[in-house]
């Protein structure tokens, strides 16, 4: 019984790669498909709901784009990733125990979605962090008399070599508003690639400056003293927490070393004179 088990595996994996690669051909990966076979695929994995629920591939799409894979196979290579690796490690465990191996895909599903998790927060990080050097060239930029669109362009250009993530979000909404698209509809789209809450503000900012009329240069110069009041009280908040952190190592390793080196030479002293006074 459980030599079957590769059988049935390899079998699965054989029919799950034919999907993939229908799949493929249906998004114009694989080039030089017939069209009706492209169609055929389309009836079937237009949308695979039998990965995912209503709505979970554009769900899907967005994170991919949150975490910076944007080309037209992302969506592709990712599932295939996920699905097809699950498939090969049900293949690989499947000779020792079906639980097990069942148990080990579903771990190979669930890393890749949290590694994709973790990619969307590293670059919101990152983009992030360079809100303070960009609110100052927006504010002289705009000082300057330059429009929004010409200010982005000079930030994300200037901030290219420190922060690319930064400078892609800025030149990418500048494309999206040269391309007929309207300035809040580009900053909103811009909120919603980069999940962070300090993005979202500087787009709120931005978009409430745009509707009610008011200056950009005073509404972004007053967004930039609270964001490095913000970020100040972060910082504190982390050095706070730091020092409860270092609670455990230094008992528990720096301690016990203090205490060996300190005691450990009148010890061996003492046990000397102890052992010179016995008969």
């Amino acid at each position: 019984m459980t030599a079957a088990w590769p059988v049935l595996a390899g079998f699965f994996l054989i029919v799950f790669a034919g999907i993939v690669v229908c799949g493929l051909a249906f998004q114009g990966t694989i080039s030089g498909v017939p069209q009706a076979l492209r169609y055929q695929a389309g009836q079937w994995l237009g949308t695979p709901a039998w990965a995912y629920p209503t709505g979970g591939v554009e769900r899907t799409r967005m994170r991919l784009y949150q975490a910076g894979y944007r080309s037209d196979d992302a969506l592709g290579i990712f599932l295939l990733v996920k699905f097809a690796g699950a498939a090969l490690v049900l293949l690989v465990f499947a000779g020792d125990s079906i639980i097990g191996a069942l148990a080990a895909a579903a771990s190979f599903s669930m890393l890749t979605s949290r590694y994709l998790d973790s990619r969307i927060r590293k670059r919101a990080h990152r983009v992030r962090n360079a809100l303070p050097a960009a609110l100052d060239l927006f504010v002289l930029a705009l000082d300057a008399g330059h429009s929004l669109e010409h200010t982005l362009v000079q930030t994300a250009a200037a901030l290219k070599p420190l922060y690319p993530e930064f400078s892609s979000e800025a030149s990418l909404c500048t494309i999206e508003m040269r391309a007929g698209t309207s300035r809040v509809a580009a900053l909103q789209r811009m909120a919603e690639r980069v999940p962070d809450d300090e993005v979202r503000k500087l787009v709120r900012v931005l978009i409430d400056a745009e509707r009610f009329g008011v200056s950009l240069s005073t509404s972004l110069r007053s967004h930039c003293q609270y964001l490095r009041v913000r970020m100040r009280q972060n910082v504190q908040e982390y050095a706070r927490r730091l020092s409860v952190r270092l609670v455990l190592p230094i008992f528990f390793l720096i301690f016990p070393s203090i205490l060996l080196v300190t005691l450990g030479p009148a010890f061996l002293q003492m046990r000397g004179m102890f052992s010179t006074l016995m008969p």
